[in-house]
């Protein structure tokens, strides 16, 4: 092992430099490789983690005739149990309705008491067959079966309750007259799971024509095909009572549920390209490092040539020390996993953590980081295999008498390594940029209505106090107009409707009377709705459900439209991106609905003084809200920019691994310009003797960064290309792919690897060729 030992010596005094600049790559790498590799099982393990995993199932619907306008999530009660009641293979089914994030506050513990934000969902009675939550304490049957009843969390119930027992409690909504008695608490679902963690209470009926709840089966895998056949020909009576599940007019799609995360489309949680695309990165990353090591020791082969065939001289023979030069790779990779640990300990301490849904805490993830690391140090072992045995192979009288930097063999690897560290840094930073170009194309898309100096603001829930608070607001000049409707961007509501012979799927919009004034969105047919219309509700149909069912604008105005009340469609208004640019348009109604169906209010505001006139907004409200409701507001512009979130979080993510692949090739490039410069020293100073300007020393020592740049940017065009058109054909709006996108890559790289070079070939250009030619 002494030959071992000289040899690590040699990397820690002699070429220290490159040595930590090949510590600090590997290191880094391995950071990002650990929380990709996180992420990668968080999302691929998505939903596996339910007992009776396999075996569930969501269900997707489509339009038999009409599958343009897109795929949907959420169906009606009373189907799902005609399909149990109708299908043997079937052997539970649960339902879902999110009513999102609401404060409580224990009863009876007096207004000065906190309010808690728990999430609240309405589950039926099956979700305990179907997805089997651990009941820590309490009766999980009544608790779902019952209204004003429900379940909590362990983690929340121990939050709000401490050590207290919470079976009997009583949680109540402020100002809403909404409580639930606590009877069961369920162990918390892991993070990675649908299953929520939360408040879950009693589903209230609901009509058939509601499609508003996310509905799961559980059955055998193998019974697929013959669950999907008998959905589509069962049916459950005739006339208005006849099921909609007829296979004419609406078509089933059952996926696992382990892979919806990633596969289902719009209506999921994840998103399969983009955690390929981060593993892909991930893996680039490494693999620079490890080009990167790969040409360390190939660098280094020159100044080790007379110290290896010593040792054969004295009887070491070459097995031996290709071995222990392989080892020192192991050594190398051990320590760089070990600062790799750290680095993404401190990552997790970071703003950074909110590109990923995982905790990346590494006490959280030990056996992983173990298990990743010792696969890289197993691949650093053997990718040192061949450099050992390029180092070994010369013949011993030859080796003794010079330098073999030259060798063909070496020249050829170390050239071809720097072109594939070129392309993937290109790679990586077409990427990057595109994704932002996708995620400015969406955030600045004209959805076709207003969205700029809009405030939302809490529901109010008397029509009196709605009436009062905009006209007391409307008597400042800098408050433009006030609308109670549905929220742009958040589409909950399906409706399943007959119209004129034709089963039709839309989604609702309630608005009051001047909602689409409100917004500006232009009617194309027909009028817009009047509050002089009593009597009946009104519904105003967009372009889109024209075009999908095959109406003209005559031959739907003035039709009746079943709402929850007489309504007749009195307009048609031009398609507008309600939803965000991730979906298609689809077919919608506008409707005029009862006051009680007010979700929030709109507040348009002239942006002249805005402090001033939040401040008016929060004052006004306040004197008309209902006991105990909170104040609170958001800028519509805000909220709807969030749905991007992903994108920007990508962005941000794939411009940081980005410029850690440009950094990390650009030392590999680095490193090899050094070990050119050094071992080319008689060369450059017999070029000054003859007469050679810095200049063109300096040129000569670079240009080869051109020519592996041209070669980079030809191999590496097509696969990003590919890359890009597949990542952004999962979104219905897309920006077109720049024509700049891959020369401004290009000369990134340019000039961040010439400026990270030129010092070093300036140097050598500049040195004394007297003393040169002196030591040679």
């Amino acid at each position: 092992m002494k030959f071992f030992r000289s040899n690590l010596k040699l990397l820690t005094t002699r070429f220290r430099a490159v040595t930590f600049l090949n510590f600090v790559g590997l290191s880094v790498a391995f950071a990002v490789v650990a929380v990709v590799a996180i992420q990668a099982r968080y999302d691929f393990t998505f939903d596996r983690g339910y007992e009776h995993a396999g075996r569930i199932f969501i269900m997707e619907l489509t339009a038999a005739e009409n599958p343009e306008q897109g795929v949907w999530t959420t169906m009606n009660q009373q189907t799902p149990q005609a399909m149990l009641d109708g299908i043997p293979e079937i052997e539970a089914y649960a339902q879902m309705k999110p009513i999102d994030r609401r404060p409580f506050r224990i009863e009876g513990a007096g207004e000065e008491s906190p309010k808690i934000e728990l999430e609240t969902t309405e589950v039926s009675t099956g979700f305990l067959e179907v997805f089997s939550p651990t009941i820590v304490a309490g009766d999980a049957v009544r608790a779902l079966a019952e209204p004003g009843h429900g379940m909590i969390s362990r983690r929340n119930a121990e939050i709000i309750f401490g050590t207290e027992d919470p079976i009997g409690q009583t949680l109540d909504m402020p100002g809403f007259g909404y409580s639930f008695t606590i009877d069961a608490v369920y162990e918390d679902f892991p993070k990675n799971a649908s299953a929520p963690n939360g408040v879950l209470t009693h589903m209230t009926p609901n009509s058939r024509n509601n499609y508003n709840y996310v509905t799961y089966f559980r059955f055998d895998p193998a019974a697929l095909d013959d669950v999907l056949e008998k959905a589509h020909s069962l049916e459950t009576g005739e006339g208005d009572d006849r099921s909609l599940m007829r296979e004419e007019w609406m078509r089933y799609h059952l996926t696992e549920l382990g892979d919806f995360h990633l596969h289902g489309g719009a209506e999921s949680t994840g998103k399969f390209s983009n955690t390929l695309y981060m593993v892909v990165m991930g893996v680039l990353i490494i693999a620079i490092a490890f080009i990167n090591f790969v040409n360390l020791f190939m660098s280094m082969a020159p100044a080790r040539v007379r110290k290896i065939n010593t040792f054969r001289i004295l009887g070491s023979d070459r097995g031996s020390l290709r071995l222990q030069l392989a080892l020192e790779s192991v050594v190398i990779m051990l320590a760089s996993a070990a600062a790799g640990v750290m680095l993404v300990e401190w990552f997790s301490t970071t703003v950074f953590t909110e590109f990923f849904a995982a905790d990346i805490s590494p006490e959280l993830n030990v056996p992983l980081l173990a298990t990743l690391a010792s696969g890289l140090m197993v691949a650093a072992f053997v990718m040192a295999l061949y450099p050992a045995r390029y180092a070994t192979s010369f013949d011993v009288a030859i080796a003794l008498k010079g330098s073999m930097v030259l060798a063909p063999r070496g020249v050829m690897l170390r050239g071809a390594l720097i072109v594939v560290q070129f392309a993937v840094a290109i790679f990586f930073i077409c990427f990057s940029i595109f994704i932002r170009v996708q995620y400015d194309y969406m955030s600045g898309y004209s959805v076709g209505y207003q969205k700029e100096n809009i405030v939302i603001v809490p529901q109010l829930f008397d029509s009196l106090a709605r009436v009062t608070f905009a006209e007391e607001l409307k008597r400042n000049p800098d408050v433009v107009d006030i609308s109670w409707s549905g929220q742009p961007g958040y589409l909950g509501t399906r409706w399943g409707r007959e119209f004129e012979g034709i089963e039709t799927m839309v989604s609702l919009w309630p608005t009051d009377y001047n909602g689409l004034r409100f917004f500006g969105v232009e009617i194309v047919a027909g009028d817009d709705f009047s509050s002089q219309m009593t009597g009946t509700e009104q519904v105003i149909v967009n372009q889109k459900f024209l075009d999908t069912y095959g109406f003209t604008a005559e031959q739907v105005l003035g039709k009746p439209f079943q709402t929850y009340r007489d309504a007749v469609i009195v307009g048609v208004a031009a398609d507008v991106n309600f939803q965000s640019l991730h979906n298609e348009v689809i077919p919608m109604v506008f409707v005029t609905m009862p006051n009680d169906w007010a979700i929030q209010g709109l507040v348009k505001i002239a942006g002249n003084d805005t402090a001033a006139t939040l401040k008016l907004i929060e004052e006004t409200w306040n004197r008309h809200k209902r006991a105990q409701q909170d104040f609170s507001l958001q800028f519509l512009d805000e909220q709807l920019d969030a749905q991007y979130r992903t994108e920007l979080n990508m962005s941000r993510l794939m411009g940081v691994l980005g410029l850690i692949a440009v950094v990390t090739a650009v030392m590999g490039v680095y490193v090899i310009i050094l070990f050119n410069s050094r071992y080319r020293v008689r060369e450059i100073a017999i070029r000054k003797v003859n007469g050679a300007t810095i200049g063109e020393i300096a040129l000569k020592l670079n240009r080869g960064l051109l020519w592996s740049l041209g070669v980079a940017m030809a191999l590496v065009l097509a696969p990003t290309l590919w890359f890009i058109r597949s990542w952004v054909s999962d979104f219905a709006f897309r920006a077109p792919v720049p024509w700049w996108l891959f020369p401004l890559a290009g000369l990134m790289v340019l000039l961040v690897a010439a400026v990270t070079v030129s010092w070093q070939s300036w140097k050598a250009a500049t040195a004394n060729p007297v003393n040169a030619l002196k030591a040679e």
